[in-house]
């Protein structure tokens, strides 16, 4: 039973760590991505990513073929 209390301390304290991290990290982009050639660049750039991921899941290349 001290192996489970010791496992849900940790799981508590790493999730208030992510949540911590998540919310600097949300404040930092918000300062940076209030420039609007910046906040462009980036949605871009997100975009780019988000459909070479797409392409990389469904294999596009090899259905082609």
């Amino acid at each position: 039973i001290f192996e489970i209390i010791y496992f849900l301390i940790f799981l508590t304290i790493l999730a208030f760590m992510a949540m911590t991290l998540w919310t600097l990290f949300g404040t930092v982009i918000q300062r940076v991505l209030g420039n609007t050639t910046l906040k462009n660049l980036f949605n871009y750039l997100m975009a780019a990513l988000l459909v070479f991921i797409a392409v990389s899941i469904l294999n596009i290349p090899a259905l082609i073929q």
